[in-house]
């Protein structure tokens, strides 16, 4: 296992461990605006985490279609979604 695979893994499981609390304080704010961001924000976390748990798993197994479903579908949809909720927040955070 190489240095890449290992930082890939290690970061899956920081960057999951975030999720995890964030989506629950995402579920107990009453603020429509504030829970709407937590809410983006922590799928955000989610889906930044699984693509590096899949590139992680991609680098070890060899797997081509994970390689691609990582790099190629999971990354981009992930900055689709953070470019998403930095829209939000200014929009939000304006009014």
């Amino acid at each position: 296992m190489d240095i890449i695979t290992e930082l890939n893994a290690f970061d899956a499981v920081v960057i999951l461990a975030i999720a995890i609390p964030t989506a629950y304080v995402a579920t107990k704010i009453t603020l429509p605006k504030l829970r709407l961001l937590s809410i983006t924000l922590a799928s955000f976390l989610v889906i930044h985490g699984i693509y590096h748990l899949s590139a992680a798993v991609s680098e070890t197994y060899g797997g081509a279609v994970l390689g691609l479903l990582s790099d190629g579908i999971v990354e981009p949809l992930s900055f689709v979604v953070l470019l998403f909720f930095t829209v939000m927040f200014y929009r939000l955070g304006a009014t």
